[in-house]
């Protein structure tokens, strides 16, 4: 009775349909089906999982198709030697970018030096891409990072992916791990 009830529920709510992405009770996948009892979600490694309609009424439900943006959000580590008008002209070339950009929301969109970490110059970018679709998301994020390394190289700078130790005024390159 449970599942029944919680199927009518979960069918005049609408909070999930058939072709969705969502995260119910931890479980990523796409809904394929909802008969009144229960939902089938198809898994990210290609299983199918069923759902009960009464355990659905008390999860919750993360339902990813219902977005409008998708946040891009990364932390640029800029070798230390980086100097602070270089930094100056990185932070704005990013702003530039970030400004101009017709697939990013303008109002939302940021740059921030966030702090001088143990190995780098930290900054934030923060910008919501206006897609739903997480394949174009990826393509314009991609973009995104590609024109922020453009900006960060033209700048005489680059990013810290190696660590240094200098012992009696000899630099050593440590592989990252």
């Amino acid at each position: 009775m449970e599942n029944l009830l919680g199927g009518i529920l979960l069918l005049s709510d609408k909070a999930i349909a058939i072709g969705d992405f969502c995260s119910i009770s931890n479980r990523f996948g796409v809904v394929e089906d909802i008969p009144l009892r229960s939902v089938r979600l198809r898994t990210l490694d290609r299983t199918l999982v069923s759902i009960p309609a009464g355990v659905l009424a008390q999860a919750g439900i993360e339902n990813f198709a219902t977005r409008e943006k998708i946040l891009a959000q990364s932390l640029l580590r800029l070798r230390y030697g980086t100097s602070v008008e270089q930094v100056t002209r990185i932070l704005g070339g990013i702003r530039k970018i970030l400004d101009q950009s017709s697939n990013l929301e303008s109002t939302t969109s940021r740059i921030r030096l966030v702090n001088f970490g143990a190995e780098a110059i930290e900054l934030e970018v923060f910008a919501y891409v206006l897609t739903a679709d997480f394949a174009r998301f990826l393509e314009l994020r991609e973009e995104l990072l590609l024109r922020i390394a453009s900006v960060i190289e033209a700048a005489g700078s680059g990013l810290a992916p190696t660590r240094f130790i200098y012992m009696h005024g000899q630099r050593v390159t440590l592989p990252r791990l």
